[in-house]
């Protein structure tokens, strides 16, 4: 299950950025490995608590760095952290519902992986020359 994601394809080049996409990363191969074992349920409620707390913290650390220089992408940006947000939320919601463990271990495993190369490869990209034009490495 464990794709050839090289973390350092995931580098911007901005250093407190760059470390917490790497937690992400981090997560994503500690579910894959838990999910390898056959019985990714004790892992996932670890997974899901810290996805979420670093979700919020993470976005509002970008957010907070768009807005004060002025990136003129802003607020499209901020709609792609709240898709985000949603379907973490509506994933802890089933966790808790106790509906299928290894089910929502993939669909956990999915969004973590869109996040990881369609919003962190393409969206984040976007914001990296301006950041960096504004000093912010």
């Amino acid at each position: 299950m464990h794709d050839p994601l090289d973390p350092k394809k995931f580098i911007l080049g901005i250093d407190s950025i760059d470390q917490q996409h790497s937690k992400l990363i981090d997560m994503m191969f500690s579910l894959e490995s838990a999910m390898s074992l056959g019985d990714s349920r004790p892992e996932m409620e670890s997974i899901i608590e810290r996805l979420y707390a670093f979700a919020q913290s993470h976005f509002a650390y970008e957010e907070e760095l768009m807005s004060r220089t002025d990136f003129p992408g802003f607020k499209e940006h901020c709609a792609e952290h709240r898709d985000y947000l949603e379907k973490i939320v509506a994933i802890c919601h089933q966790w808790g519902d106790g509906g299928g463990g290894f089910l929502i271990a993939v669909d956990l495993h999915r969004v973590m992986s869109e996040w990881a190369t369609e919003h962190i490869l393409s969206c984040d990209r976007k914001y990296t020359a301006h950041l960096k034009k504004h000093g912010i490495l």
